[in-house]
This record gives structure tokens, C-alpha cells and sequence, in this order.
């Protein structure tokens, strides 16, 4: 909220004429324009739209659909610097040049805010002519003024009157006074507050044992605030049985990203608004200048349940890849072919092959069906583009991996070692479903970020979502590079781990049942059994002369050589 002083300085009026008094009196949107005719412009439409939702309330003209009442309370949600305090304090200023009775309790973050808030109403009653070209309050309604003697920055009173204006800080005591117009302006400092549930609470008892009590029957509440989240003052109020009660005025500082369409370029443009939202979270930024306040501790679990319904697409996969293998296998083992001799037909054989062979499709590329899925599913619009992508960024990443690693001689084509492996054709280092799951959340943000925009007149041809495949070569390629330095910590640190759990027997057991079972009523077991499943945690083995790791991989390689036994406890 700006000082009255810094408000001057922008004051530059065009002539005083009585229709222009007249107008001012009337609506408090033409008593703004008079008063600061370089903030309030008709090009802002939302100042106007805020004004005649004011002056609309105050009058008794906003009617409740619901009730068929007229509203007397109202929150207004807009993003910082958008002069939402200012407007509230000339609104007080033309209310009572309209009725000199108007009783005003304000509340602020403190009281140095409140005195602030309360002085900006009082200095612009009591503002004297000292030019012809600006106008004052009194030029507007030459009968109000502040009484003399009785004008203290946080309590005083109109000539003719006992009280007029309290304000005070959140939590300040309010004794023996009562107001027509309760007003509460940005009660939160930072985000610090607004996410710590006892200062809320603190802030909720105020409110509803002190604050309330002081609004007189038939009086109006306003409060004034940039949203933080679901449990601030107005999430609240609004979830509260009495939520229907409020009109609710918001505008959001962006009103099309695609289009790069600001609430007012002037005062917060599209340059100025991403570079607020790269300094700060996405969940402050979109409470604070989209209106969108969240609940962190909720979204993170929302956000983990999300991801744990697109990684079961893949899974889902795994028992039809199963029966398809057991079936094969179980037709062409030895012991059956010898009780039912046509399975050993030529034939039968090239069948059971098949449905084997098709059954392996999921389990050799599981990796990369959780790339497709993760990049499909985290897309907002154009999936079909994020999955083809989410192919491209695997096959990029470890076509770029590998190639590294060849030429760094650390893997060696013809003599591949444990943590090595040809993926699709391509020898590279085998990231396992971290790999898929890694490159398919990068491809999403990708897709998400880039699928509607718009480049120079010559590069047209990759607008839009045609240009997201192109980054993803180059983005995954970034990724294959990283990863073939860090993974193979990674890699040693899952056998660690495998090693440790198994050498704590029965408990490690228990710790891994019992941590699935608890997630699973939340649907967040996928994060505990799937490292288990498809990566070396869920131990290794030699099967068939191959290395594999992960139980579900174990399991499957062993359903392929029915004939061949083998010690799970190595």
C-alpha cells in the first residue's frame, strides 16, 4: 500500500468541473479517476469492475442469488501491487463523504500497517487546497471533516460524531466499539505465516471471538488479501457454513499463458510476472498472483498419488506379460511334453515360442513402457506427442549414455558386465525403471512448458507441440550425459541396500511388508514394491547364464527355462 505522499506525486487531474463532482459523488469508480486520474484509467477494467462491486455493496444493489438478500461481505483477491489497499482506502475516504456516520474498524498485519492504512484515510479527509489543478477530498464533499482534537492516526472521529475510524493489528484488542464496515487488509507477512496451521489457528480465533462481535447488525465485512493457501482467512471463511454469505471479487495477474495476457501490463507485466514465478515456488506464485492457493502438504500428497497411477499403467502390463510366459513355458516343459506327446509337435512349438516371445515384449521393456506412460500421463493436452516424445527421450538417452561410455572405454560391446545391457539394440548402462521414470517426468515438463509456443516466423514450422520432440533430443542428451557418471553410484548403492536388507533376514522382511501395506489404503505402495520388482534391490541372479535383477525380472526369467532349477538365496 503506498504512503498518501508517493499517491500525490501521481496526481495530475485534468480541470475541476460540477459535473465532474456531481459524477464523483455519485460512483465512487469516477471519485478514483478524479482523485488519481493516472492509476485509474478505463484501459484497466478490473479497477472499474472493483469499484462498481463496492459502491454495489455499500448500497445494498449485490443480491444473493442464493438467499435473495443483499451481500454484506466481500473478499478481494488480487495479486500484490494492483492497488487493491489504495482502492480500499479511498473507498472508506467516499463512503464517508456520502454518510458522515460510517463506523470503520480496519485490521492490518500490525499496527504500524493499520496506523498506515487508517492515517492515508484520515490525511486525505483532512488534505487542504494548496493547488487549483488537484483535486481533494473536499472538493468532492466540502462538509465532511475530521474533528479537531480528535483526529489520533489510529482513532478519530468526523466533525458531528463520536467515533468514526478504529484500526489495529491482527490479535489487537477491540473493546466498546462497534462498526458498520469491518475491514481486514492482507493479514499474512510471508509465507513463513501462511503455512504455519497455529498461526492460522491464532488468526481464525481472532477473527471469529473478537473480530466478529464488533460488526453491527446489518454491517458490511471486507477483506482484502493476496491469497496463500487453502487455510488462510478467506479459505476458511469460504468452507465454512456461511461461505455462501461471500461475494467473492478475484482476478488473476495472468489471464492467458498461451497468449502471454496480463491483468494490467502496466503495473505487472509478462517479463516481470515469470520472473517472479522462477524466484519463488509454483504453489506461492500461483496463490499469490493466480488465485490458486493450495494446501502444500496436500498437493504433495496428491502429486505422489498422481505419480502413483501413472507408474501402475505399465505394471498393470505385468500379469498378462506373465501368463503369456508361464503359459508358454509350462507347454514346452519337458515333463509335460512327455505326459501329452503333440505338444512336442512342430506346431505346438512354434506356439508356445510365440506366446512366450510375446509375453517378453513387457517384460525386456518395461523401462521404456514407464518413459511412454509418465510422459503421457503428465501431459496437460497433445499426449499423443508427449508419449511418441517420452519413446524418443528414452532411446536418445541411452543411445547417448552408452556412446559415452563406449568411447570413455568403461563399457565394452562384446564383454558386457553386471549394470550393463543392450536396451532396444542399443548398449548403454542399464538405469533399470529409474531410467524410464527419469526421462518421462523430464519429457512432461517439456511438453507442458513448450507445447504452446509460438517461435519467430522462421521457425513456424516448430510451433507448438512440433517443437517438443526437437528438446527432447536435446534435453535427453543432457540426462544420458549425467547419468553416465551418477548412475553407477546409484547402482552400487541398490546393491548395498539389497545386501543389507538381506542380511537382516525376517526383519528386513518385515520392514518392506510393513511399509507397503501402510501406504497401501493411500495408494502410495507403488514407491515401496516397484525399486524391489525391476531394480537390483529385489536382488540378482544367474539365470540361464545371464545376470538378473529385480525380483519381477527374477521371477520372469525364470518362468522362460522351466527346466533349469535354481538357489533364490543366493
Amino acid at each position: 500500500m503506498r504512503d498518501l505522499q508517493d499517491i500525490r506525486e501521481l496526481i495530475n487531474p485534468e480541470g475541476i468541473t460540477d459535473g465532474k463532482i456531481v459524477a464523483a459523488q455519485a460512483r465512487f469508480y469516477d471519485y478514483c479517476k478524479m482523485m488519481n486520474p493516472k492509476f485509474y484509467r478505463d484501459d484497466r477494467p478490473y479497477q472499474r469492475d472493483l469499484c462498481e462491486t463496492l459502491q454495489a455493496i455499500f448500497e445494498g444493489r449485490l443480491i444473493n442469488k442464493s438467499t435473495g438478500e443483499p451481500y454484506k461481505n466481500l473478499m478481494i483477491n488480487l495479486p500484490p501491487r494492483h492497488g487493491k489497499s489504495y482502492t480500499l482506502t479511498l473507498f472508506v475516504q467516499w463512503c464517508m463523504g456520502k454518510k458522515n456516520d460510517t463506523r470503520v474498524i480496519s485490521v492490518s498485519y500490525n499496527d504500524i500497517l493499520a496506523g498506515r492504512f487508517a492515517r492515508n484515510v484520515r490525511d486525505g479527509i483532512d488534505a487542504e487546497k494548496i493547488d487549483s489543478k488537484v483535486t481533494i477530498f473536499h472538493d468532492v464533499f466540502p462538509t465532511t471533516r475530521v474533528k479537531q482534537g480528535d483526529a489520533a492516526a489510529q482513532l478519530w472521529s468526523l466533525e458531528g460524531q463520536f467515533f468514526n475510524y478504529l484500526a489495529t493489528g491482527f490479535g489487537g484488542t477491540i473493546t466498546g466499539i462497534g462498526c458498520s464496515m469491518g475491514i481486514i487488509d492482507d493479514p499474512i507477512k510471508n509465507d513463513q505465516e501462511a503455512f504455519n496451521d497455529r498461526v492460522l489457528d491464532e488468526q481464525w480465533s481472532w477473527y471469529t471471538d473478537t473480530f466478529l462481535s464488533r460488526i453491527e447488525e446489518g454491517g458490511m465485512q471486507i477483506i482484502v488479501m493476496t491469497r496463500w493457501s487453502t487455510k488462510d482467512l478467506c479459505g476458511r471463511l469460504l468452507a465454512s457454513e456461511d461461505g455462501g454469505d461471500w461475494f467473492v471479487f478475484c482476478r488473476r495477474a495472468c489471464l492467458d499463458e498461451g497468449e502471454r495476457r496480463m491483468l494490467c501490463p502496466d503495473l505487472l507485466s509478462w517479463k516481470s510476472y515469470m520472473k517472479k514465478r522462477r524466484l519463488t515456488s509454483a504453489e506461492i506464485a500461483d496463490a499469490n498472483y493466480q488465485q490458486e492457493p493450495v494446501d502444500i502438504k496436500g498437493k504433495l500428497y496428491s502429486e505422489f498419488q498422481r505419480l502413483g497411477k501413472v507408474l501402475m499403467a505399465p505394471v498393470l502390463l505385468l500379469p498378462v506379460s506373465g501368463i503369456l510366459v508361464g503359459l508358454g513355458s509350462a507347454l514346452s516343459n519337458a515333463n509335460l511334453i512327455s505326459l501329452c506327446p503333440f505338444l512336442g509337435t512342430e506346431p505346438m512349438v512354434i506356439f508356445s515360442t510365440l506366446i512366450k516371445a510375446a509375453g517378453n515384449v513387457i517384460n525386456g521393456n518395461i523401462s521404456v513402457l514407464f518413459a511412454i506412460c509418465i510422459a503421457y500421463g503428465y501431459a496437460k493436452a497433445e499426449k499423443a506427442t508427449a508419449a511418441l516424445s517420452g519413446f524418443i527421450g528414452y532411446m536418445t538417452m541411452n543411445t547417448i549414455m552408452g556412446q559415452l561410455l563406449i568411447l570413455l572405454g568403461i563399457i565394452d560391446p562384446a564383454n558386457l558386465q553386471t549394470g550393463q545391457n543392450a536396451i532396444l539394440g542399443v548398449t548403454t548402462l542399464d538405469t533399470g525403471v529409474f531410467g524410464g521414470i527419469i526421462i518421462g517426468l523430464v519429457v512432461a515438463w517439456i511438453h507442458n512448458r513448450f507445447y504452446k509456443v509460438q517461435l519467430p516466423p522462421v521457425l513456424g514450422i516448430f510451433n507448438g507441440t512440433r517443437c517438443v520432440p526437437a528438446l527432447t533430443v536435446v534435453f535427453a542428451s543432457l540426462v544420458g550425459v549425467a547419468l553416465a557418471f551418477v548412475f553407477p553410484f546409484v547402482q552400487t548403492g541398490l546393491k548395498a541396500a539389497s545386501t543389507l536388507i538381506d542380511s537382516t533376514g525376517v526383519f528386513g522382511a518385515f520392514i518392506y511388508g510393513f511399509s507397503e501395506r501402510m501406504l497401501l489404503p493411500f495408494g502410495l505402495h507403488h514407491f515401496i514394491y516397484l525399486p524391489f520388482f525391476f531394480t537390483s534391490l529385489g536382488g540378482s541372479i544367474q539365470v540361464d547364464g545371464q545376470t538378473v535383477e529385480g525380483a519381477v525380472n527374477i521371477y520372469n526369467a525364470m518362468l522362460n527355462t522351466p527346466g533349469m532349477m535354481y538357489d533364490i538365496d543366493i
